[in-house]
């Protein structure tokens, strides 16, 4: 084999080993064929329009650019693995958790908590309200302008005083935010003459608080001197489910300074109980008090924190107030009573004295939906364009609910239709004949009969099949049927268009029967 050839078979490998390179496999080979190769055969090469160097180059370029990436591959980090036991467990653990949420009611207001946190961001960017108390560790910013152009920023030191380069110390712990602008500014005019200044604060001190008592994290928390009740309860977790969400105390010194309520804020949007901070305070979270259960057609149902004196209509408020679906005057109260047993009280929402009802620890509250059945309405169906419901009124008549024969599918059966009635208080089906052609034509008369509350006018089509419209209506007659009294229907064959079963009406005669059949067949 001759050199030329040779080279051409080095250049082809070099060529093999770039694409495969490309592919993230090693390299090392082709860089060793390049690191061998000598002058002679790179000139060679050269004269065959390739050049060697420039070929090199880019495969040690392209290797540090293959190594970067796998490198790369090896610090993502990957998902461990989860056994199938562990699936297992996370199931069953998920399917336990699906039980509890459908059948146990959830303490309202703790999951304003939820997230825990892990830092606390100070509130330094709140406007610094006029009486606040200035202290060591506050900053107080201070531009200078007029005679002398500077701006100072200046931290009040633990005797209470800041060093002003022109005037010396000067004492600010104790003072309001409002008295230490004018005691600054007074002192300026005064001893810097032709200097005007403006008087703003920065950093502020930081305040150590104690958070005792039913808290998620008890201890001591450092927090901005702008903090209050509410930011000290988020930077410790929250109030854990058995602690009082209605009666957080700030106490100082020993003395109770302030009582809030969680329900306020929650409920009403109102923060005016929710005070600010000093050093050394301690926010006390006593065990829940008294609790009460409400459930049912209300739009928020739970487990509510409730006062000593509270009634029903305290709790019902406290869930939202009633859902649109509410029967108030069917409710009912279980209580657990000294005897052990649980008594279950009957209560009618809709009256003053229930609603004042006062409730006990561990009251359940179950207001009723209402029953989604229609009262007080007559129905047309069957073979009509439109089936429509009407508003009971006394004296409605059949030519009321069917205004005009337009209103009916072509082929009606005008000399045939049927009424099923509820005859109270039993709620028994009884069902009357019709003739639409003569209730249209003569309104008013004995024909164009009066209808009953719930009543459903059933039209019929000359050539529909009648066992489909008629199959619910039959199996309902038989089943209130009894050994004295026989099922309200009648057979009917022969030649007869539409031959079967059909509801027995009160007013029904032979005649009628036969209309009601689809009349005589041609034959």
């Amino acid at each position: 084999m001759t050199n030329t050839n040779k080279i051409v078979l080095f250049i082809a490998a070099v060529f093999s080993l770039t694409v495969i390179a490309a592919q993230n496999i090693d390299i090392s080979q082709a860089q060793n064929m390049c690191a061998k190769a000598t002058p002679q055969q790179k000139q060679m090469a050269k004269a065959a329009g390739y050049d060697l160097d420039s070929l090199c180059s880019s495969l040690t370029s392209l290797n540090a650019e293959v190594k970067q990436k796998q490198d790369s591959a090896e610090n993502i980090i990957k998902p461990r693995e989860v056994s199938a036991e562990e699936v297992k467990e996370n199931e069953e653990v998920a399917k336990e958790q699906l039980a509890i949420e459908k059948t146990e009611l959830k303490p309202f207001g703790y999951d304003l908590f939820a997230g825990e946190p892990t830092t606390f961001e100070p509130a330094n960017l709140i406007p610094v309200p006029s009486e606040y108390t200035m202290g060591p560790g506050d900053e107080v910013r201070i531009q200078l302008f007029g005679k002398v152009s500077q701006q100072l920023s200046l931290v009040i030191d633990r005797n209470g005083n800041i060093q002003f380069p022109e005037l010396g110390p000067i004492a600010l712990a104790g003072l309001s935010f409002d008295e230490t602008k004018r005691l600054l500014q007074n002192r300026i005019k005064q001893q810097m003459i032709g200097v005007e200044s403006a008087i703003s604060l920065g950093e502020l001190k930081s305040i150590q608080v104690f958070v005792l008592g039913e808290a998620y994290r008890p201890g001591s928390y450092t927090v901005s001197s702008l903090s209050t009740m509410t930011h000290a309860l988020f930077v410790s977790g929250g109030i854990k489910t058995i602690g009082s969400l209605r009666n957080v105390q700030l106490k100082r010194n020993g003395k109770l300074i302030q009582s809030l309520d969680l329900y306020d804020l929650l409920l009403k949007g109102d923060t005016s109980k929710d005070v600010r901070l000093f050093s050394g305070d301690v926010i006390y979270i006593p065990p829940v008090g008294k609790t009460a259960a409400i459930d049912g057609a209300v739009k928020r149902p739970g487990i509510y924190e409730v006062k000593e004196q509270a009634s029903v209509f305290d709790l019902v408020q406290l869930a939202g107030g009633y859902r649109t679906t509410a029967f108030k005057k069917d409710s009912r109260l279980t209580r657990i009573s000294d005897d052990g047993f649980t008594h279950v009280i009957d209560l009618d929402l809709s009256q003053t004295k229930d609603n004042a009802a006062h409730l006990a620890a561990g009251d359940l509250l179950y207001v009723t939906e209402r029953i989604e059945v229609v009262r007080q309405f007559v129905k047309l169906s069957g073979h009509v364009y439109r089936e429509k419901q009407l508003a009971f009124r006394n004296g409605l008549r059949v030519s009321d609910l069917i205004s005009s024969i337009d209103e009916l599918k072509p082929l009606p059966q005008v000399d045939a239709a049927v009424i099923i009635r509820n005859v109270m208080p039993l709620r028994k089906l009884a069902i009357e004949h019709v003739n639409i052609a003569k209730a249209l034509t003569q309104k008013g008369s004995e024909f164009d009969l009066l209808l009953h509350p719930e009543d459903e006018l059933v039209v019929f089509g000359v050539v529909e099949n009648r066992e489909i419209v008629l199959e619910k209506l039959l199996a309902q007659l038989d089943a209130q049927a009894t050994a004295q009294s026989q099922s309200l229907k009648f057979n009917i064959g022969g030649m007869v268009k539409h031959p079967g079963a059909y509801p027995l009406a009160s007013n029904l005669t032979i005649a009628r029967a036969i209309a009601l059949a689809g009349g005589l067949a041609e034959s």
